[in-house]
């Protein structure tokens, strides 16, 4: 127990350690899906997004575009280098456009 107060002691006062490779966080947006899907939940009872995904150029610089869908409408289009950066490109998106529609955050 001492060794790890130690190492979070130290961990604290070096700011300019980064965290392992090993150890990965969240992204916003990763949580952007997240947000989205309960949004949906809450307010269209239980309905969940639906992902279309289409990609342009060669296999090695591929461009990924992600629409997404809740209820058959379209809520948010997103691009990325690969194809869950398009659907969180996506996800932002959407939230945006039901934050503006209901006038709440999600």
């Amino acid at each position: 127990m001492g060794s790890t107060l130690i190492l979070a002691i130290q961990s604290s006062t070096h700011t300019s350690h980064l965290p392992s490779e090993n150890m990965s966080a969240p992204s916003i947006a990763e949580s952007a899906r997240n947000r989205l899907n309960n949004a949906c939940q809450f307010m269209h009872n239980g309905k969940t997004p639906v992902y279309e995904s289409t990609h342009t150029g060669p296999q090695h610089d591929r461009v990924w575009t992600s629409i997404v869908y809740v209820e058959g409408i379209e809520y948010g289009r997103g691009s990325g280098r690969g194809q869950d950066s398009a659907r969180e490109a996506a996800a932002v998106a959407a939230l945006a456009e039901m934050e503006r529609q209901y006038g709440r955050s999600f």
